[in-house]
């Protein structure tokens, strides 16, 4: 069986110039990737890379171990996302096997090109195999998975040896690994596969059991953690996935749209078309039992949740071999590959770091959030390497005389004298400041988990970032509960609509503000703070304060240069 797909898939490579064009296909991959700014998310499983865990709290350990990998090769952004790229071909070879095994023969010119356009020009299918997602992996095991299946499918008489079992077990728990969307893939497929099986059961008992079982063993960090930690991850993509439901026609209308224009329309209806062509055929029974399910449940929770796009694209493409071994007219596919390569341009056109993208309309994504949120950091960064922002004498003993609050960087003190009837404060910095006590050199915090993970990425010599935001549970919760920051200088670095004046006046004596605008991003307003955690301050910062008082107000709509005053005004 192995003998016969190495040679489909040898053949598969020697069609004219399909090689050269895969090849061609990774280096593209890997010029965007050291192009693209990280996105959130990315930033964030680079970040785990740092500190590996058994697990995490929002997803398995997968996504850490390609981040960790990918360390080897320094911080760039090509070395965070080198493996994507590697990895989507390493899946596209093992498609191109599945799909002989469904064809029962080597594959055409035609099937071939058909192929190579399905996963190499479908935007969503080729966006996933250059971004640091757990979807990659997910996909690269699920496809191998799936050939195992199939080859215990091709396996007659029960005579399917221990080690394709064994093989299936681990690929499928390796796939969990990534994502928990494996689940109802990998039960759907293997509970089809035992049903057209049923004959060979007592022939096959041991290699069922070992399937299990190494299934099991491939999945034991993420068990292993969640038992350390009250079963956490299950609980929050349960409640991140059921939780809240309300329902939303739109948002079912606006899945149902995007997920054709994004993986290309001819693709989903081939293979749509096929599962009703071949609906007694096993090899396409399997198939429609490890994608239907999924598919399903997240089309119909997307009518009560906002799904991403991206969710379904394991199910995506792993019906590519259906719609490859389609009899359609070629003229249909050139017109999806084209349409394809077109989107690909544009999406990376808007995520480019590149001067034309301010110049776009806002709802293409010069926009504070969104996609103009990736590329807030670069200037950001300069901004703070030129006020030379870890300078010891932003935590200096100074004077300063300010007209107005809002229009200076100041000094907060205990002493106001009021001069000249109110038109001039005078602010005179406390004496009792504090020797840092803790680490050699001031932390740098932020408020929002994103921020965290983009700041640790993209300022210079890469420092591990502090959380200090109350509203949202991550990683970074985990990382940091043991710390004690009792006297520790710290350097505060958000978004002025992250900032909450009740919980920086309860933990921190600030020593300095600053405040900018940054044009390039509609203005958006930047806050860099200086200052000294009081002693009196939890060992967890303030995450598991019961009795905090958030002001909700200020969180969710950010402040303005009055709010700034009213910082200033609660430390006085």
């Amino acid at each position: 069986m192995f003998n016969q797909i190495a040679k489909d898939l040898f053949h598969f490579l020697k069609i004219p110039h399909i090689a050269l064009a895969l090849i061609v296909a990774l280096l593209i991959r890997w010029l965007m990737s050291s192009t693209i700014p990280l996105g959130h998310d990315e930033s964030y499983y680079w970040d785990w890379g740092r500190n590996l865990q058994w697990s995490y709290y929002d997803h398995p350990p997968g996504v850490a171990w390609l981040s960790w990998l990918g360390q080897f090769f320094g911080g760039s952004l090509l070395a965070a996302r080198f493996w994507p790229p590697l990895i989507h071909l390493a899946a596209t070879l093992v498609l191109v096997a599945c799909t002989t095994l469904m064809a029962e023969r080597s594959l055409s010119k035609q099937e071939a090109w058909i192929l190579f356009g399905s996963t190499q020009l479908s935007p969503i299918l080729s966006a996933g195999g250059i971004m640091l997602l757990p979807d990659i992996g997910l996909i690269f095991f699920m496809s191998v998975f799936l050939l195992l299946v199939f080859c215990l499918a091709h396996t007659k008489d029960g005579k399917a040896g221990l080690g394709i079992f064994i093989l299936m077990g681990l690929s499928g728990g390796l796939a969990f690994c990534f994502k928990y969307h494996a689940a109802p893939m990998v039960s759907g497929s293997m509970l089809c596969l035992l049903w057209l099986r049923r004959v060979y059961f007592k022939k096959e008992f041991l290699g069922w059991i070992a399937s299990v079982i190494s299934g099991l063993f491939a999945i034991i960090p993420v068990l292993y953690w969640n038992s350390q930690h009250q079963w956490i991850s299950f609980f929050y993509q349960s409640h991140h996935g059921f939780g809240g439901l309300e329902f939303h026609f739109d948002w079912l209308l606006r899945i149902l749209i995007a997920v054709p224009l994004l993986a290309g329309p001819i693709l989903c209806f081939m293979i749509i078309l096929q599962f009703f062509n071949h609906r007694r055929n096993s090899l396409y029974i399997i198939l429609g039992s490890c994608t239907i399910p999924l598919s399903f449940l997240l089309l119909v929770l997307s009518a009560f949740k906002e799904v991403l796009p991206h969710w379904i694209m394991p199910c995506i493409w792993l019906g590519i071999p259906a719609a490859v071994l389609a009899v359609v007219d070629q003229r249909y596919w050139r017109w999806n590959f084209i349409y394809g390569g077109f989107v690909l341009l544009f999406l990376f056109s808007l995520l480019a770091p590149v001067k034309i993208r301010n110049q776009l309309p806002e709802w293409l994504g010069n926009k504070p959030g969104g996609l103009g949120q990736i590329t807030i950091w670069a200037p950001l960064v300069e901004y703070l390497e030129k006020i030379n922002y870890r300078s010891a004498q932003h935590f200096s003993k100074q004077k300063f005389v300010c007209k107005w609050l809002t229009s200076c960087q100041f000094i907060i003190s205990e002493n106001i004298v009021n001069e000249n009837n109110g038109s001039e404060i005078k602010y005179i910095q406390r004496d009792e400041m504090s020797q840092n006590i803790c680490f050699s050199e001031p932390q740098i915090v932020s408020l929002r988990w994103y921020w965290v993970a983009q700041l640790a990425f993209n300022l210079p010599g890469q420092p591990k970032v502090l959380d200090f935001d109350p509203n949202h549970l991550s990683y970074y919760s985990f990382r940091d509960q043991n710390l004690e920051l009792h006297g520790c200088r710290v350097i505060v670095i958000g978004d002025s609509r992250s900032f909450n004046s009740n919980i920086f006046y309860k933990h921190l004596d600030v020593y300095k503000v600053n405040h900018f605008k940054l044009r390039s991003h509609q203005d958006r307003e930047i806050i860099i703070l200086w200052g000294r955690i009081k002693a009196n301050s939890p060992s967890m910062l303030w995450k598991n304060e019961d009795n905090l008082t958030i002001n909700k107000s200020l969180v969710s709509e950010g402040y303005d240069s009055l709010d700034i005053n009213k910082i200033i005004q609660n430390y006085k």
